[in-house]
């Protein structure tokens, strides 16, 4: 899944082969995200200790979002979006790593998945105009609605 969403960064890159050479290292941001947020999900249903990878795996793509972010706009939108991807997603992953449960795993990988649409706000809003960041995200309430119906993990 994570191989899945750098390919699409990347063929949405490539509509322009100049930029591709030189920006394909961003695919590495949602590959680490999600393969973190698999690495957290396998506590889901037994409540096990993920693997500590998981939470610095999270941090390396928040880290490395925001590292981007500040370096290339002129903007403070794509930097606030990546530290807000960071709590949103570090919160809960924490909590599973210092107690792990069933329940807070299905947090902290809900906050994962949900955090996806962030993810892409501030990935958008730094190599466009920051309001770029809101039609990603219009998807989070949608999320957020739906994960009340639907098992979000």
């Amino acid at each position: 899944m994570g191989a899945c969403r750098a390919l699409n960064l990347l063929l949405g890159i490539s509509a322009a082969p100049a930029v591709l050479s030189r920006w394909w290292p961003l695919a590495l941001i949602p590959l680490l995200m999600v393969a973190a947020i698999t690495l957290l999900s396998r506590g889901e249903t037994d409540g096990r200790h993920p693997p500590a990878a998981a939470p610095v795996m999270l941090l390396a793509a928040s880290a490395a979002l925001a590292a981007v972010a500040a370096a290339y706009s002129r903007s403070p939108v794509p930097l606030l979006l990546a530290c807000l991807l960071a709590v949103w997603t570090l919160t809960p992953a924490a909590a599973v790593w210092m107690r792990p449960t069933v329940r807070r795993v299905r947090r902290a990988v809900t906050a994962g998945v949900l955090g996806l649409p962030v993810l892409d706000a501030a990935l958008a809003s730094t190599f466009a105009d920051p309001t770029a960041a809101a039609l990603p995200l219009t998807m989070l309430p949608v999320g957020l609605l739906l994960a009340r119906v639907f098992a979000a993990t």
